[in-house]
């Protein structure tokens, strides 16, 4: 079997998981959006169509997988790397990622994304200690 790593279809494959995850979160949003307008028939066409994408991304992931996380390039699978894997994505977002987003929005004027901005990289880092402990206690519990 070829490798996958590094072929065009593991590149359409991140390309595709980016465009199903984004896709679910817009029609999850625009539910939110229809049932605070009274179309409660149209929230749920567009929450059906979140949880297809979502379907739709899960399996992508199941050949991703065995490359690795594409967020954090660490391998996956069992939940101790899932664990490992999400610990270095959100440390990375919290302490580089969101605050070079803070400094860069608020140099061109954006203080209020530069504030959300902020927030997301205290939310991150928070995100970051909590999957640390769980895969703390996973490791005891396991002996892994």
């Amino acid at each position: 079997m070829p490798e996958l790593k590094g072929s065009r279809t593991y590149d359409h494959l991140l390309q595709v998981l980016a465009k199903e995850a984004i896709a679910a979160r817009r029609f999850d949003f625009f539910a939110k959006v229809a049932n605070l307008e009274g179309f409660a028939e149209v929230a749920e066409l567009f929450t059906q169509a979140s949880e297809s994408e979502v379907g739709f991304a899960d399996g992508h992931m199941d050949f991703i997988r065995q490359v690795g996380d594409p967020e954090s390039n660490r391998p996956i699978g069992e939940t101790t790397r899932n664990l490992t894997a999400a610990l270095s994505s959100e440390t990375e977002d919290a302490e580089l990622v969101y605050p070079e987003m803070e400094r860069t929005a608020a140099a061109e004027g954006f203080p209020e994304i530069a504030t959300w901005f902020h927030i997301m990289s205290l939310s991150k880092a928070r995100r970051a200690e909590v999957l640390a402990a769980a895969h703390a206690a996973l490791e005891e519990q396991t002996g892994k």
